[in-house]
């Protein structure tokens, strides 16, 4: 890690490097222009310099950019140091300008150590690498900023360096402000830990969020790690971390996206994870050569088809030394990597990748690995993007063993990838649609509520990726052994992802979803669940209601169902149960029984549909759901 030294002076000497396009291709966003990744420079082979060899510690690497990228705003690469000498950090700045007081990849002797870098050209559309040691250097390109889109800082500004003060050390799960008062759209910094007391991870995000189930950095003692992070402010313009252990924390900011960038950030998100598993159908390393495909939106909750996808993406408990390559899956495997790994280390990198046209990325390891991936966020394409294709609908009839019948909605892609796992949610009906379970009367399911949405086509494109399956109940005894049941013999039939399954109900389905929980307690099946004008009419246990994430929903001129059902259970199991996440409460004033209508088609979410003396409905149902996964709780 790079402490206070004196300034090194800029020198456009050592070698120059030219970067292009080559045969790459470009996804044009409003923001941002994406390409598969290309290798520039690798100085162990003399690619893009004048010969193989080590750098010369101190003596810049001129990066010289041609055509589009000498006027870009900012290039996106990713930088590896391997082969070092010693201890050590490099630095990228642009070229002109006095070497900052900052660093991107910080190694130790001999290791291969990447790190994800948004870099301004400076003097002569040029940017400059420095190794503190000697090293190699391999630079792969994966994209640039027109002007207008980023706003590069003159030089890396270092805002935070905790080793400065104890006092502003991070201490394990304690919320800490990083960054004040972030421009624009998102800020876009070199984060590092170090000086660790213990093995942990680290995780960025907007200051006032919950804390994500995700990580930008993981960390041992005695060994420094970075990773770019792009990440949006919360409604203080403040980011926070959090740490799982205490550790050092150095903050250099490169820049901020602009509101035209066309960059949609998130509280990031979990997509992957293949040591649980999720995203996977088992736990299990990924085998040498085999690839992890991503779909969006139908994976990670995107609303639409993006250009450029931001993941940070982490490899652990590699069974050998190797290397982690992320590229669009209509490309063949670049010749580039994003990740370096050995045995008994974890490594994360943020990767700015170009969705291919069928709407996917691939992460394709050369050796046996576990592979997490965090959605951060996306670039929007500069074009409206297609809708997504409907649904597969199945009719299943009550029989063959079956405790009830029901709907089936599968997502587009779901037979064409028969390896990927899907999140689900359970859609409990009304009063009114109860039935036999088969026939006609099955069909009736759908009159209502997420299966209506689903058979019109209209839903909501964030709704796209998910399976949909909708019991049709005999009759309203909200039986809680049937529901398990029945969850025992469905959710083995399709490739679910387990620990994102979800419940939903309206009305009669609502008050069931309370007495789910209320009967089952926390050892029930579901991440996280979503009542809609229902209640609970008994007295609350709270060791059932603890650690199951609830959202519930009701129109306050409901006349069939008196909203103080779900009014006065929302308070009472957080005034009492000390739940891990509050339970949620949001009504719409004017509203009557029909509350699932603006909740599942996301019209309630338009400035003043709710109640501000409750919960706003301020992130789409679908996308709360997703940021729920069930070990995280239990």
């Amino acid at each position: 890690m790079r402490r206070p030294a004196g300034p090194i002076a800029a020198a456009l000497l050592a070698s120059s490097v030219a970067l292009t396009m080559g045969g790459s291709v470009a996804a044009a966003t409003s923001g941002y222009h994406s390409i598969t990744p290309q290798r520039l420079v690798d100085t162990r082979s003399g690619l893009g310099v004048a010969g193989p060899g080590l750098t010369v510690a101190g003596a810049p690497t001129v990066v010289a950019l041609v055509g589009e990228m000498a006027s870009a705003a900012g290039v996106a690469l990713n930088v590896t140091v391997t082969e070092p000498s010693g201890p050590g950090f490099a630095t990228v700045y642009p070229c002109g300008n006095e070497e900052p007081l900052a660093s991107n990849v910080n190694f130790t002797t001999g290791a291969t150590v990447p790190n994800a870098v948004i870099a301004a050209p400076g003097a002569g559309s040029a940017i400059c690498v420095v190794t503190s040691v000697a090293a190699h250097l391999v630079v792969d390109l994966e994209g640039w900023f027109p002007a207008g889109s980023y706003v590069p800082s003159p030089v890396p500004v270092r805002v935070l360096d905790t080793r400065s003060d104890p006092s502003l050390r991070l201490l394990p799960a304690a919320e800490t402000r990083i960054v004040r008062g972030v421009p624009g759209t998102a800020l876009v910094a070199n984060v590092t830990a170090t000086d660790a007391t213990d093995s942990g991870y680290l995780v960025v995000y907007p200051c006032g969020a919950k804390p994500p189930l995700a990580s930008n950095l993981n960390f041992d003692p005695g060994r420094p790690v970075a990773n770019l992070v792009i990440a949006h402010p919360g409604t203080s313009g403040d980011i926070c971390a959090m740490a799982s252990a205490a550790t050092d924390v150095v903050v250099d900011v490169q820049g901020h996206l602009t509101d035209t960038a066309g960059y949609t950030s998130i509280s990031p998100v979990r997509m992957v994870d293949t040591r649980s598993p999720i995203g996977v159908p088992v736990v299990r390393r990924t085998a040498p050569g085999q690839t992890l495909i991503l779909s969006f939106p139908q994976q990670s909750g995107i609303p639409s088809v993006v250009d450029t996808a931001v993941v940070n993406v982490t490899a652990t408990d590699a069974v050998a030394s190797g290397y982690v390559t992320v590229h669009p899956c209509d490309q063949p495997v670049p010749l580039a990597s994003n990740i370096n790994i050995v045995p008994g280390e974890t490594r994360p990198n943020l990767v700015l990748s170009r969705v291919g046209a069928d709407g996917t990325i691939c992460v394709t390891a050369n050796i046996a690995v576990h592979l997490v991936v965090d959605l951060q966020g996306w670039f929007a394409g500069a074009t409206p993007p297609l809708p997504p294709s409907p649904p597969t609908r199945q009719h299943v009839d009550v029989g063959k063993g079956l405790a009830v019948g029901y709907l089936a909605y599968l997502p587009p892609g779901y037979t064409s990838t028969p390896g990927r796992t899907w999140p689900t949610i359970v859609f409990l009906h009304g009063s009114g649609q109860t039935g036999p379970g088969s026939g006609s009367a099955l069909d009736g399911v759908a009159v209502n509520g997420l299966p209506r949405l689903y058979e019109s086509g209209t839903e909501p494109n964030v709704a796209a990726g998910f399976i949909v399956l909708a019991p049709q109940m005999p009759d309203g005894t909200n039986s809680a052994t049937r529901l398990r049941q029945w969850l025992t013999q469905v959710l083995p039939r399709y490739n679910v992802d387990r620990d994102r399954v979800y419940l939903t109900g309206l009305s009669a389905g609502g008050f069931y979803s309370f007495d789910y929980v209320g009967a089952v307690g926390d050892s029930n099946e579901f991440a996280a669940v979503v009542p809609i004008s229902g209640g609970f009419p008994h007295s609350i246990q709270c060791a059932n209601w603890r650690h199951t994430p609830m959202w519930a929903f009701h129109g306050e001129s409901d006349t069939t169902v008196n909203p103080a059902g779900s009014i006065t259970t929302a308070q009472a199991v957080n005034a009492n149960c000390s739940p891990t996440e509050p339970m949620r409460l949001t009504t719409y004033p004017g509203v009557g029984h029909d509350a699932w209508d603006p909740t599942y088609d996301l019209s309630g979410m338009a400035p003043g549909r709710t109640n501000p003396q409750r919960d706003p409905y301020d992130v789409d149902i679908y996308s709360w759901m997703l940021e729920h996964v069930r070990s995280e709780y239990r």
